[in-house]
């Protein structure tokens, strides 16, 4: 759905890069926060909590904690969060 959200005048679609944590091993990976922190314009927040692929599990609550704390900070009235 965001893909869809996207295509509309003057949306933006970001996507959330993971990092390597380890040289020899490509399925180590992190994610930095600071990358998915929104701004105020931001009003949609999709992540995936985990994946088959990597093997990853982001800690969904966390992340959601933070967006929301960066959203009172922005002021940002209405961004919604969702987790699949």
């Amino acid at each position: 759905p965001w893909k869809r959200l996207a295509k509309r005048p003057g949306a933006v679609l970001k996507h959330w890069h993971a990092v390597p944590t380890l040289e020899d091993n490509t399925f180590c990976l992190a994610y930095n926060l600071d990358g998915l922190l929104p701004s105020s314009k931001t009003q949609l927040v999709a992540i995936l909590a985990s994946s088959n692929i990597p093997g990853s599990i982001i800690p969904a609550e966390d992340v959601v904690r933070a967006l929301r704390k960066r959203a009172r900070e922005l002021m940002i009235q209405k961004m919604r969060v969702s987790v699949d």
